[in-house]
């Protein structure tokens, strides 16, 4: 993980210097629209972009199936819910209410071609109309990131350690100080951009 994360930081580095040093501070947020298209390091810079989006959409797509399914599940229980009557005879917990963790949550082959195709079409509108690769990267840095590296550790802290601890009040402070980044990093970029 050390050797992973010092490979990608110097290559990060490396590139965002090299753009300083070429173009000075008239560098635009996508680098690779800077040089010229015929140079071979232009070349492989555009096909490793390439290669990373083709690579990590399959990658976030089966999650996204996968938890959208899950809620067209749970509404599905819950319009039951609110069809049944409830008699006198009738648990208020029910068994399969009361084991939800372990409930296996069916996905039919009608159901999974449906969310496929209107995810796939959902995506594919939505990249269709960017017409900044600058401002994308832009909005997923100012929120996924801050929300990976700040909000989250701070919730999981917070509900992890006890109430007259320390601890707890450090991670309460972190996700607070996330949301402020949060908030102002969106607000900048959508102002400037």
């Amino acid at each position: 993980i050390g050797a992973a994360n010092i490979i990608a930081s110097v290559l990060f580095i490396s590139v965002g210097i090299a753009g300083y040093l070429q173009f000075g501070d008239n560098v635009k947020g996508n680098v690779i629209l800077e040089y010229k298209s015929k140079l071979l390091s232009s070349k492989v810079g555009k096909f490793a972009l390439v290669l990373m989006v083709t690579l990590s959409y399959p990658l976030m797509f089966h999650p996204c199936r996968l938890s959208l399914n899950n809620m067209v599940h749970w509404i599905e229980l819950e319009v039951q819910k609110e069809q049944s009557p409830i008699n006198e005879s009738t648990s208020l917990l029910n068994d399969e209410e009361h084991n939800s963790n372990n409930q296996i949550v069916p996905f039919s082959t009608n159901r999974f071609v449906a969310i496929t195709v209107l995810l796939t079409l959902a995506t594919y509108g939505l990249a269709l109309s960017i017409t900044s690769f600058e401002l994308v990267l832009s909005l997923v840095g100012a929120t996924g990131s801050t929300l990976i590296c700040f909000i989250l550790p701070g919730l999981f802290g917070y509900k992890l350690f006890d109430d007259k601890d320390f601890n707890r009040t450090a991670s309460l402070t972190l996700t607070i100080f996330g949301l402020v980044v949060m908030i102002t990093s969106v607000f900048a970029t959508l102002r400037y951009n």
